[in-house]
């Protein structure tokens, strides 16, 4: 299988309706992660969770209080939804990556250019094989697997 080219966007202050809007855009309903999507939906974009509901979500998360979504895509991006330890959120796609490093670039530069434009976003990333930053700190150091960064 090829790797995949991930693109993400750092959203400072992640609003429900944002982050409902990239849901609906580019995840499927269903799928091994149905179950989380429905309590992130709940908690994060609706604000009507119960304890249930927050359980669900921190089995997904990590010790600096990240949690991240890899969601199924209705198309060939594969979203992931990411709410970092320090309150912003990291959205990015996900897509197979070509063996060409020039189309990859390429497409990496289309993909933030997109997701920089559909969410507001200043500040992008773009890498194979990138898993989201958990903080701001992470976001902001160098990284090898860094192959494209806005601004």
């Amino acid at each position: 299988m090829p790797p995949n080219l991930d693109a993400y966007v750092w959203v400072a202050d992640p609003q429900p309706g944002l982050l409902g809007e990239f849901i609906t855009r580019y995840a499927a309903g269903d799928g091994h992660s149905a179950r989380h999507l429905a309590a992130f939906r709940r908690v994060h974009v609706v604000g009507a969770a119960d304890d249930g509901d927050l359980a669900v979500l921190d089995e997904l998360r990590a010790g600096d209080g990240s949690l991240t979504l890899y969601l199924k895509g209705r198309g060939p991006y594969s979203p992931i939804v990411s709410l970092t330890g320090d309150g912003a959120a990291v959205l990015g796609l996900s897509v197979h990556a070509d063996d060409d490093l020039p189309t990859v670039s390429a497409h990496a530069e289309e993909l933030l250019r997109r997701l920089r434009e559909e969410l507001h976003a200043g500040a992008g990333i773009a890498g194979v094989e990138l898993p989201p930053p958990g903080n701001r700190c992470e976001w902001d150091q160098e990284d090898p697997a860094v192959l494209l960064r806005f601004p």
